[in-house]
């Protein structure tokens, strides 16, 4: 069962997302806000494929602001908009160089672990190069698994399928952000635990702290921290509180993104604005936008341009622009659903 309001499942008369409280819960498949909708824009009930066809091309034709559009019509639009092709041609030539950097050192970290040619089972060494061939092929799958969700979501928008039944759309970014979530949630945990190791000052050769230290390490080899961090802390306890901020920032903003992503798939299911307030999705998105683009452009003018230093930071910075350009349609999107609740931008 679905919450009217929002879209978001429910498992009883109060809407876990959005907080509305109903008298009786919603049926499975309810379609009462849709249909309320569609009789205030008078859009007739049981509209056939041609009617449907039609009503695109009435307002597609149509000279109108968006803040005129019916909230499906105006997602749909924003999602076909040449800036989000461009975010999704930068988000695809991010992936093909995380793909190309990290694929090739998952090969030659495969190749040394199947010779295993180590002290014993449990060496810090094989640990190590284990934990980094495993950040490793997350990296890459998050990666691809952005890039599959963006065209997903472009595509969808420009083909003529209906928006106000078909959410399908919004699932992959909705699952992609979800993980995100949890897994930088897990990152945060894991730099506590170096923080506490290092003002314990514990042995961190033992296998179980060493793995700990390298978690944090790895994810921030993934996250283009790898290098900036020791140059800006050296190996002290404040490196460890920057890895916790920075991963901090990364689960909250995946977390508002998920609410994001349930809020708008509930609109474009009912074609209803919802009365939740937006979280300020698009703020931490352009400021992750540009940290990722300030940490690849500083390393590089640091470090120099070495074939490796590159391969390395400028997916990095085309990363930070990606999101730039997707903070913008954030912005957009917020600012169109503010308008449509009534509230004051």
């Amino acid at each position: 069962m679905y919450c009217p309001n929002c879209g978001g499942e429910m498992t009883g008369n109060r809407c876990p997302y959005c907080g509305s409280q109903f008298s009786e819960p919603a049926a499975p498949g309810q379609t009462g806000g849709y249909r309320q909708t569609e009789a205030v824009q008078g859009f007739a009930p049981n509209r056939n494929e041609s009617e449907w066809k039609d009503e695109f091309q009435r307002w597609d034709d149509a000279e109108l602001d968006d803040n005129a559009l019916p909230v499906s019509k105006f997602l749909r639009k924003l999602a076909k908009t040449p800036l989000m092709l461009f975010s999704t041609i930068l988000a695809t030539l991010y992936a093909g160089g995380v793909c190309y950097t990290f694929g090739k050192a998952s090969i030659g970290m495969t190749e040394i672990l199947v010779a295993n040619n180590f002290d014993s089972s449990l060496s810090n060494d094989k640990i190590g190069r284990t934990i980094f061939l495993i950040s490793c092929f997350v990296h890459i799958c998050m990666a691809i698994w952005l890039v599959v969700s963006m065209w997903s979501l472009f595509s969808s928008a420009v083909s003529r399928k209906k928006p106000t039944f078909h959410i399908g759309w919004f699932n992959s970014f909705h699952s992609f952000a979800s993980v995100g979530q949890k897994l930088y949630f897990l990152l945060t945990i894991f730099a506590l635990l170096t923080m506490g190791l290092m003002l314990f000052e514990l042995d961190l050769s033992k296998p179980a702290f060493y793995s700990i230290t390298m978690v944090t390490s790895n994810a921030a080899t993934q996250t283009g921290l790898a290098h900036i961090v020791p140059l800006l802390f050296g190996e002290n306890v404040f490196r460890a509180i920057f890895f916790i901020v920075v991963y901090a920032f990364e689960a909250i903003r995946f977390s508002m993104l998920v609410a994001l992503s349930t809020v708008a798939g509930g609109m474009l299911r009912f074609d209803e604005t919802t009365y939740w307030r937006l979280p300020p999705i698009a703020l931490m998105t352009f400021l992750s936008g540009v940290l990722k683009l300030g940490v690849g452009i500083f390393t590089l003018v640091k470090l120099g341009t070495s074939m490796k230093l590159l391969m390395l930071y400028v997916p990095l910075c085309i990363l930070g622009l990606t999101l730039i350009c997707c903070a913008v349609l954030l912005h957009r999107f917020c600012v169109g659903v503010k308008h449509r609740q009534g509230i004051g931008v």
